[in-house]
């Protein structure tokens, strides 16, 4: 059996009789079977991953926020993870901040009502699927807080990390661990174009490797496994722009960093002295040669009449 098929079966049988045992089922059939010809991304990928960084409200240091990027509106993200061949790694050498009014791994004990008594409760770390809090006060009809189903013998595990921290995270074992949500869950769509994964606070430098699963358009079958490593705050796996490098071309790119073989050198010459007839405000590039000042007779002007 594919292994996309059976990730699709197994997680469309979570809510079942056992959904714990459903969801531990799930993965083990997802690691055992999956290949890296059924999608893996390392390099580049349309689903690049952006870590960004914003002082902590407390005394943790800074806040990383980790987004996963959408293709398109449709996207569902599926699952967070690690295995024994591709490792969900989190540095953190200071340690993590975690706050002891959430008790949970993911978001769903940052009460809203608690936040004004409790600011830093905001710099918490916490893995997700796209909230920031409980699925209850996000204001999304049909989200649903992520589920969790790890490997005993990490240590510390995703729960121990998310809770009681520690300098790093490895979930790297067969079994391995994941969040992960329904593809009937509200969240598991992209807000902004993008989905929030994870948040770590910590007063030290931060690196890793994160592992993640999309269906493109909402579909299963086309599952994409995106697994990217980050160091700091930026774009990660980000497939370079292609354009025109050549600064001397009328459409020079400076932001992109492949050359496409689309420079052109005309669309920006023309006249740019501003008394003639045929100024033209757009050139970029002087040919006041061509200018045509008047059709009255001579002129000492030494333009085309």
């Amino acid at each position: 059996m594919e292994a996309r098929l059976t990730q699709r079966f197994c997680l469309e049988g979570q809510d079942e009789r056992k959904p714990g045992m459903a969801g531990v089922f799930c993965l083990w059939v997802f690691w055992m079977f999956l290949s890296p010809v059924d999608g893996w991304m390392q390099d580049t990928t349309p689903y690049y991953l952006t870590v960004e960084s914003s002082d902590a409200v407390g005394d943790g240091g800074t806040v990383y926020r980790f987004y996963a990027n959408a293709s398109d509106p449709t996207d569902q993200i599926s699952a967070v993870f690690g295995t024994n061949e591709y490792n969900l790694v989190v540095n953190t050498p200071e340690g993590v901040w975690n706050s002891s009014f959430n008790t949970s791994f993911n978001a769903s004990g940052i009460n809203p009502a608690f936040v004004g008594l409790f600011p830093d409760l905001v710099d918490d770390s916490y893995a997700t699927i796209g909230l920031t809090g409980p699925a209850s006060a996000s204001g999304i009809t049909g989200a649903v807080d992520p589920s969790l189903v790890e490997d005993e013998s990490l240590s510390p595990g995703i729960t121990g990390f998310f809770i009681n921290g520690g300098t790093s995270l490895n979930v790297n074992t067969l079994l391995g661990g994941s969040w992960y949500v329904l593809n009937t869950a509200a969240n598991s769509y992209p807000v902004d174009g993008r989905w929030l994964i994870m948040q770590v606070t910590t007063t030290g430098s931060i690196s890793g490797r994160v592992n993640y699963q999309i269906f493109p358009l909402g579909v299963g079958e086309d599952q994409v496994i995106v697994s990217l490593e980050f160091d700091g705050i930026g774009n990660f796996g980000l497939q370079p722009e292609a354009g025109c490098m050549d600064a001397s071309a009328c459409n020079y790119d400076a932001l992109v960093t492949s050359d496409d073989g689309s420079c052109e050198y005309l669309s920006c010459v023309g006249c740019t002295d501003v008394l003639a007839r045929n100024y033209d405000a757009e050139a970029t590039v002087a040919a006041n040669d061509l200018c045509v000042f008047c059709d009255c007779g001579a002129s000492s002007s030494g333009y085309l009449l």
